[in-house]
């Protein structure tokens, strides 16, 4: 299991998630400021869970304020 630290600002967790997915995410890019379930896969370091990825998600967020959590 993979230690998860939780991110201090909305826009380095928005960095992090906004990866472009794995390569044979053909329809994800970049810095895009869209965030996709395979961008999101990626992030979390897994390959096909969803559940998963917004579990990452939640836990990466969790010393975020409401509004910077309402950002991402």
């Amino acid at each position: 299991m993979r230690e998860i630290k939780p991110f201090e600002s909305a826009e380095a967790l928005a960095k992090a998630i906004d990866n472009g997915g794995r390569f044979y995410n053909f329809f994800s890019k970049a810095d895009d400021n869209i965030v996709s379930a395979g961008e999101l896969a990626k992030a979390a370091g897994i390959i096909s869970s969803d559940h998963t990825a917004f579990l990452f998600l939640e836990m990466a967020a969790f010393d975020l304020n409401v509004a910077q959590r309402s950002q991402i």
